[in-house]
């Protein structure tokens, strides 16, 4: 039991000494990587594609609210452009504050990624 938990912190130490490394490594990993990894999630979605459908299901069951919420964000209207950056590749609906459901801002996936990173970040 303690080896373990003497392994996740040394882990998590080494983790946050050596991040920027790590994620470099991760980038270069996945730039030389990218058609195998691609095959890989595709073939993954198709031999998962009933224990996916089995565990949406039980999310929209257990948030109905959020349910909701999405469904209307899928039917509203998507500016031509990211609202940050100008864009007009890979645009993706953002809900800034889920007690407002229809107040949706479109961002790019770039932009998207970069919210909610920050956001996970500023969390304590």
């Amino acid at each position: 039991m303690w080896d373990k938990q003497i392994a996740k912190e040394y882990n998590h130490t080494y983790y946050l000494k050596n991040r920027e490394k790590l994620l470099e490594r991760q980038r270069q990993w996945y730039w030389n990587n990218q058609k195998r990894k691609i095959e890989y999630d595709r073939r993954y979605a198709k031999e998962h594609r009933e224990a996916q459908r089995a565990a949406s299901e039980r999310y929209r069951q257990r948030n109905p609210r959020m349910d909701k919420i999405h469904r209307l964000a899928r039917h509203s209207f998507l500016m031509p452009n990211c609202q940050l950056c100008s864009s007009t590749l890979r645009l993706v609906r953002h809900h800034p504050d889920y007690s407002k459901p229809l107040e949706i801002i479109t961002l790019c996936q770039s932009c998207h990624r970069s919210i909610h990173n920050f956001k996970k970040e500023a969390i304590p």
